[in-house]
């Protein structure tokens, strides 16, 4: 029966970031050298059945057979 059937899925994301502004105090100035660029990764893991989805997850770093089970 198909109500007893799993489907496991794990992805990967790279979520990126870009600041365009900044502040600095009244009077001085808005000079500072800063990272353009900020990232981080996000793993998924999704089980899914006939009906939708089960349980899912999420964490800033990848699932191995320790962090699964």
């Amino acid at each position: 029966e198909d109500s007893h059937l799993f489907y496991l899925d794990e992805v990967g994301f790279q979520v990126s970031m870009r600041g365009t502004k900044g502040r600095s105090p009244i009077g001085s100035p808005a000079i500072q050298v800063v990272p353009g660029l900020r990232t981080r990764n996000i793993s998924v893991l999704c089980t899914m059945r006939a009906t939708g989805i089960y349980i899912y997850f999420a964490q800033a770093r990848a699932y191995n057979a320790q962090l699964f089970f």
